[in-house]
């Protein structure tokens, strides 16, 4: 999947938020090595705890980046919080339960890559960046 390497235009200008933006980037890639590799079924354990860790760091960057927000007093903390709660609540659960329906598939876990990297790169580019006013926030 060519859509996962960090690009600079994703730095918010937080460097907090954009170390944690960039380690999950890092663990998308590395499930995507490990899903794309030949001993997938061997190596699935590791494929499975790096799916995980990826969603609970990703809910522990959440709680970190609106911490962020509230303290900067950002006027789109609201919205921002309800993106994320979406995620957190619905998304990612549903994503989960397939993954665990189909015993974590390589057909599930591309799937699972595909929406969570789109889902994150939109996400970063339209609202974490409004954060720092580096776009504007979608109204």
């Amino acid at each position: 999947m060519e859509n996962i390497a960090w690009k600079e235009e994703y730095n918010v200008g937080c460097e907090s938020v954009d170390l944690a933006h960039k380690k999950i980037f890092s663990v998308i890639r590395k499930v995507d090595q490990l899903v794309n590799y030949n001993e997938y079924e061997r190596d699935k354990f590791a494929c499975i705890e790096a799916i995980k860790f990826l969603r609970e760091y990703t809910i522990t960057h959440f709680m970190q980046e609106e911490a962020f927000m509230k303290e900067l007093g950002y006027q789109g903390y609201d919205k921002h919080k309800e993106i994320h709660d979406a995620l957190r609540e619905k998304t990612l659960p549903h994503l989960i339960k397939e993954l665990e329906r189909t015993e974590f598939s390589r057909e599930s876990v591309k799937k699972f890559l595909a929406t969570f990297i789109a889902w994150l790169s939109g996400h970063i580019l339209i609202e974490d960046r409004a954060i720092t006013g580096r776009t504007k926030r979608r109204s």
